[in-house]
């Protein structure tokens, strides 16, 4: 594992502004952004101040330049968002979460740890921990691992194509059928 590296806020990074709410007045009271030491915030990036509670970013996290973060979201330890990022208000993101460039989440979702979003995704529902969304609306994508009872049906199939019909595998006909097909019936010389 490698060394924490140093945070630091560039400096055209917008943070702790009043939070874009229609009900917000200067009479509402909002709370500074808690940005942890180590949270890397690059350039043109906003992050508003809160509404009923700080909105903070966590530990190792990574904003990319141009992400917007509304009032009161909570980021996890270690996320990573992408440029064009927009987290409306009131997002709880949890921890190792990476948003893909101009992905987009409305208010008050909460994405699990573990989580991948693709680029460009609206996210419009919560996100179950340790799965992937795209699309939009964002819907989880399928996994390329078989889950239970697939494996199975991997291993039947397989031991399926090792019977020998006839002296041949399936995969050995199938095999000399596609031979057959550009080089002619290699059977007979």
């Amino acid at each position: 594992m490698s060394a924490p590296r140093p945070g630091f806020i560039h400096p055209s990074a917008v943070i702790g502004e009043p939070p874009e709410w229609r009900d917000w007045t200067e009479l509402t009271t909002i709370f500074a952004p808690d940005i942890a030491s180590t949270a890397q915030v690059n350039a043109f990036v906003t992050i508003d101040a809160g509404i009923r509670n700080p909105t903070r970013i966590g530990e190792g996290t990574f904003l990319m330049a141009h992400v917007h973060i509304g009032h009161d979201c909570v980021l996890g330890a270690d996320c990573e968002l992408a440029a064009g990022v927009v987290l409306a208000g009131m997002v709880t993101v949890g921890d190792r979460v990476h948003l893909g460039v101009g992905a987009c989440v409305r208010p008050e979702i909460t994405i699990g740890h573990d989580v991948r979003i693709g680029a460009g995704a609206v996210v419009v529902a919560d996100v179950p921990a340790g799965e992937t969304w795209a699309g939009n609306p964002a819907k989880p994508l399928k996994s390329p691992w078989p889950g239970e009872g697939e494996i199975d049906k991997v291993h039947m199939a397989y031991e399926r194509s090792l019977l020998l019909p006839e002296g041949q595998s399936e995969l050995e006909q199938r095999q000399r059928a596609a031979r057959r097909g550009w080089m002619g019936d290699l059977s007979h010389p």
